[in-house]
């Protein structure tokens, strides 16, 4: 399923070079519609993620629906990233600032790992809004206005 999915990915961009190349009247109008698609795709990607991870966050042990520190901490580090890597992915999963992960900030933080790891893309300056659970947007969105 996930080569398919990758193959058409790969399949999407070849043709919307295509069609880029002979209609560069469209080309405006395309990189709308790919970044839609692409901002679906992401949410549907976290979404497979949450659904995925939500048995491995449960067998880590939460306490108030929390991952202890250290727990979450070991989690990070057995990915292998940097010290460094893994700092920054915390401060941006850590969306309410608690220093404890909640189910979707999990999510988050291995979905950015994954990313790293699987993927080589660097990690963000910021979530991406495709990738921030929708009941943590409002914080965001408040933190960001207050500064």
């Amino acid at each position: 399923l996930w080569t398919m999915k990758k193959s058409i990915g790969t399949l999407l961009l070849f043709y919307l070079f295509v069609v880029l190349k002979i209609f560069p009247c469209l080309t405006k109008r395309l990189i709308h519609l790919s970044l839609h698609f692409l901002a679906l795709y992401n949410q549907r990607a976290l979404q497979d993620s949450a659904d995925r991870l939500r048995t491995t966050f449960l067998s880590l042990g939460p306490e108030g629906g929390y991952l202890p520190t250290k727990t979450a901490k070991d989690v990070l580090v057995k990915t292998g990233l940097e010290k460094e890597q893994m700092r920054q992915i915390w401060n941006l999963a850590d969306i309410d600032r608690d220093g404890l992960f909640d189910h979707e900030e999990y999510v988050v933080a291995m979905f950015l790992c994954d990313a790293v790891i699987q993927k080589g893309r660097p990690i963000p300056e910021e979530l991406p809004t495709t990738v921030i659970p929708p009941s943590k947007r409002a914080l965001l969105a408040a933190r960001k206005h207050h500064f």
